[in-house]
């Protein structure tokens, strides 16, 4: 009789975990695949959330590296990585749905996710920066008629001299803001491992794309989004958004709203650590 397959993965299990100090670690390590806090915006406030994004002008990545053209609200390091003096140019512009979150709908989130971090994290939780210039963080998502590709992020390998490329673990925060039929998050137990990788399994085009062979035969987590719950997943593993349900008949266009960011942990033997350091 032929042997069976044999599966290997750093996971302890694959439910969600609650949001604690160990699970954060857990999480940072690749110990575990998700945290999800529930009930983090309650659907009234998601409700104005909406409102105020669906009557905001969208943006796009640059569609050399990100495709299909996926709609943005806010800035990302990876847009501006080879420009960053122009990236800090367009941080504070970036900032205004944010503002109007504030104003419109009573909802501060970025300052949430800091406090809430901050209530289970024994060191400092704060933007990340260089020198005075602080990052921008909680870029804003619609995924409509697309996906998003299999890919990973680690500040390390975006560039090794700056603040997010001395951390030592990063995940992302994710939520969603309004209830969509599909459009699953699904995070492979598989870690980017840089050089190699690209060299490897990196597609052409678009160019933050990887071929689907990189986590053949790992184990994936399916992380459903809901409503105004907080997610976490270790941005590392390689992770990828499906499309919406779609049927023949269907009129409706859905959309699908997330808010997202880095945290990355920075060690004590780095500036400015230790610490959690958020950016987008």
């Amino acid at each position: 009789m032929a042997a069976k397959l044999q599966l290997s993965t750093t996971w302890t299990t694959l439910q969600d975990q609650p949001l604690n100090q160990d699970t954060l670690d857990q999480l940072f390590f690749n110990h575990i695949p998700s945290i999800r806090q529930k009930d983090f915006l309650s659907r009234e406030e998601c409700a104005r959330m909406v409102k105020v994004v669906e009557s905001a002008t969208f943006g796009h990545y640059d569609p050399i590296l990100i495709f299909p053209l996926l709609g943005t609200i806010g800035v990302t390091q990876y847009d501006y990585a080879q420009d960053m003096d122009k990236y800090f140019e367009k941080v504070e512009p970036a900032k205004d749905l944010q503002k109007r979150f504030i104003a419109e709908a009573g909802v501060d989130i970025i300052a949430r996710v800091i406090s809430l971090l901050q209530t289970v994290s024994d060191v400092p939780v704060r933007l990340a920066k260089e020198g005075d210039k602080e990052y921008f963080a909680g870029i804003l998502r619609v995924v409509e008629n697309n996906y998003i590709a299999p890919h990973a992020d680690f500040g390390p390998y975006d560039d090794v001299n700056r603040e997010i490329g001395k951390v030592v673990g990063q995940i992302t925060w994710n939520i969603l803001l309004k209830d969509v039929p599909g459009g699953e998050t699904l995070v492979h137990d598989r870690q980017w491992q840089g050089k190699s990788d690209d060299d490897k399994w990196r597609k052409r085009a678009p160019k933050y794309a990887y071929s689907p062979f990189v986590y053949e035969g790992r184990i994936i987590k399916v992380l459903p989004q809901a409503e105004g719950e907080l997610t976490f997943f270790n941005s590392r593993n390689f992770h990828e958004v499906r499309n919406l349900d779609e049927w023949h008949g269907k009129v409706e266009k859905d959309k699908r709203y997330t808010i997202s960011c880095f945290v990355g942990k920075l060690p004590e033997n780095a500036p400015g650590g230790p610490a959690l350091i958020l950016w987008s």
